[in-house]
This record gives structure tokens, sequence and C-alpha cells, in this order.
């Protein structure tokens, strides 16, 4: 191992990337294509406080609305065309919604009312992932038999917590927007993913040259 000294540089730096790609936008929460938050890992893992978005959360309200008065004008059409002997009655009026349609857009309205000054508190699986980045980092001051083996380690831990944190902000987005809201995932958080998957690569290699070289 002591005879590759340049390459134990490439784990730690790998490590350093995805400590850079904490401060690039990580997830977008949107409603019906409209965003209006992005969030970086750094703020994800700290906690973050979300700014009054009032205009765009008023377009999402409204752009929801459309879509459900859309929705109840196509079923009275179709209702219509199934019965053309028959004179149909007086249909609602164009705007009407459906009762289920009324309650989901409260709860979006009571949803967006808390969202303008709402506390996001910190993430401790992002704050975990976070840790581990840097522990990485940390590696390159370190001189043990084991140290490509325990990398991996680091790398392997490291995309288990991203998988997780994935899982963890999917449940409390549509948790907490109703069902309506969605967080899409963005540079930093593919970035920080295919990071990870090469320095665990990486350092599988390592491990095997190191077992091949001693055998």
């Amino acid at each position: 191992m002591n005879h590759r000294p340049h390459l134990n540089s490439i784990s730690p730096a790998l490590f350093g990337l995805v400590i850079i790609c904490f401060f690039l936008p990580f997830t977008t929460v949107s409603c019906q294509n409209i965003n209006f938050v992005t969030l970086s890992g750094f703020q994800l893992a700290t906690g973050t406080q979300i700014e009054q978005t009032s205009g765009l959360l008023s377009s999402a309200v409204t752009n929801n609305q459309l879509l459900a008065q859309a929705a109840s004008r196509k079923s009275q059409r179709k209702t219509a065309k199934q019965t053309p002997n028959q004179k149909p009655k007086s249909l609602p009026p164009k705007t009407s919604l459906t009762p289920k349609e009324r309650q989901q857009i409260a709860q979006a309205e009571k949803f967006y009312k808390q969202a303008q000054a709402y506390r996001l508190q910190p993430n401790p699986i992002s704050a975990l992932l976070l840790g581990v980045a840097c522990g990485g980092v940390a590696m390159i001051g370190v001189t043990i038999r084991q140290k490509a083996l325990v990398e991996a380690i680091l790398a392997g831990v490291g995309l288990l917590l991203l998988f997780c944190l994935k899982v963890m902000v999917d449940r409390q987005t549509s948790k907490a927007g109703f069902g309506i809201f969605r967080a899409d995932y963005t540079t930093g958080y593919w970035t920080t993913l295919w990071l990870l998957v090469g320095n665990a690569g990486w350092n599988g290699y390592r491990c095997w040259r190191d077992m091949t070289d001693s055998g």
C-alpha cells in the first residue's frame, strides 16, 4: 500500500466534493409543477427559515383549482355523452367542485398559509451524512493498513444515509402537503450519489489490489 501514496488522496478528495455538494440545491418542493422552495443539503442538515412565498403559493392554489374544475367538467361531458337520448337535467355550474376536491383545496390553502413563515428543523440523517463526508476527508491524515476498507465502509454508509434521507423527505413532504406536494431531487443530491458510488467502487478496487499484493 505504501508504494502508491499518491492514490491515497483520491478518496478524501471525493469526500471533499461531497461536502461541496451540500451547498448546492438538493431538493425542490413543488405543487402542480410550481416550485415554491429549494433547499440545499446544508439547509437540510442545519435547518432554515423558509421565507414567505405567497405569490407562488397562491399560484399553486389557483392551478390546483383549475385542474379540479377541468376534471369536473370532463366528468360532466362524459356523463352527457353516455345518455344521448335523454335530455340531461340541469348540470352543475362549470366551476363546481366535488366535496373531495373542495376538501383537498381547503387543506392545501391551510398548509400554504402555515408555510409562509415556517422553520425547517435540522434533519438528523442529512447531518449524519455530512459528518460521514467530513470523516472521509479526515482520512487523508490517517495511515493504517486497512485504510481503503475504512473509506469503502464510509462511502457505503453515506449511500445508505442518502437513500434514507430521500425516503424521509418524500414522506414528510407528502404528509405535510396532504399528498399535494412532492419533492424533486436536483444537482446536489444526484452528484453526491455518484460521488459516493464512485468512492465505494474506487476503494473496493484498492482493497482488491491490496489483497492481491499481499498474496
